[in-house]
């Protein structure tokens, strides 16, 4: 588990975390942890396994999966909802998003692979996306 607050004392300008997130079970504290080590107005490029409506703790447990049977770790599907919460407790707001269908299936790992995959609005079948966001440079915000 990752602590509550890291070791580190020095903040950054940029985070980024690429196909990390999901697979760390206390992802609240390593989200926060991330939020806490940015600088004012600093920023954190993120990309994992997402579907707007719905949250997944193991989408690997899910029946239909595509790749990687008999994996050991999880792989969670994040939402709306997980991000709209970052968002609020950690003054995070979205400065792009972006869309990717990735599989055939509901979710990520789900189906057969899209190759090479596909940009996608917020509103067709997507399985990722790609987040740039920026933590406010103020404590009130």
């Amino acid at each position: 588990m990752i602590s509550p607050q890291p070791k580190l004392t020095r903040t950054f300008d940029l985070i980024t975390c690429v196909s990390t997130l999901e697979h760390i079970a206390d992802f609240e504290s390593a989200v926060a942890n991330m939020a806490h080590l940015l600088k004012p107005g600093g920023h954190l490029v993120l990309t994992c396994p997402y579907t707007e409506g719905e949250y997944v703790p193991d989408v690997y447990k899910l029946p239909g999966l595509g790749v990687n049977p008999g994996v050991t770790y999880i792989c969670q599907s994040f939402c709306r909802a997980n991000l709209n919460g970052w968002l609020a407790q950690y003054r995070l707001k979205i400065l792009d998003q972006e869309y990717w269908q990735c599989f055939e299936g509901d979710f990520w790992s789900i189906g057969q692979a899209v190759n090479p995959p596909q940009q996608v609005s917020r509103e067709q079948k997507h399985q990722l996306t790609c987040l740039l966001l920026q933590i406010s440079s103020h404590e009130s915000q």
